[in-house]
């Protein structure tokens, strides 16, 4: 133990010695540089989101979604009567049978689902319809993410935690 000690101490004292040094002749301290104002990053206005998919011709839309699609948008908010076109289209694939516009409560085919994106204007409005490739379609006005859907149902409630009992799992009575 009296050996560790002294070796302690003998390797504190070098370390203690050694930055005692003073600089030679020839050393000069290191230059400084003057630190030079950070310049400001001009804000650049948020991207406009990209849709998925990618864009098809209107004209390889089947006609009968096409009219179904139109059908439904010419009924506006509040009842009045409009003149929708659809202003684009994209080819995309769902991951799932909500066609990218879950609702609260419902159950959907945990199956891709070839399908589009259309775009509907009145000249001002849009709406996002999202469809399968035949004949089913979704006005999504805004597409939910399951917490937003959570939230939307309820703004107050927290959302559940694993150990509430109506969230944990039931096990068979033993």
């Amino acid at each position: 133990m009296v050996a560790f000690l002294r070796w302690v101490l003998l390797c504190t004292a070098t370390a203690l010695a050694m930055s005692c040094v003073a600089l030679g002749a020839n050393d000069e301290p290191p230059a400084t540089k003057p630190i030079k104002p950070l310049q400001r990053v001009p804000e650049t206005p948020p991207a406009k989101p990209m849709l998925p998919g990618e864009s098809v011709a209107i004209a390889r839309i089947p006609k009968a979604l096409q009219a179904a699609v139109l059908a439904d948008a010419r009924v506006c908010v509040a009842g009045k009567r409009c003149l929708p076109y659809i202003q684009s289209a994209r080819k995309v694939t769902w991951s799932d049978g909500s066609m990218g516009c879950p609702q609260p409560g419902m159950f959907y085919t945990q199956a891709l689902v070839p399908g589009y994106l259309l775009v509907v204007s009145d000249d001002g409005d849009e709406v996002h319809y999202h469809t399968d490739t035949k004949r089913a379609f979704i006005r999504c006005d805004q597409a939910l993410s399951p917490r937003a859907q959570r939230e939307q149902a309820n703004p107050s409630a927290a959302p559940p935690r694993p150990s509430d009992p109506i969230t944990r799992p039931k096990t068979p009575a033993t």
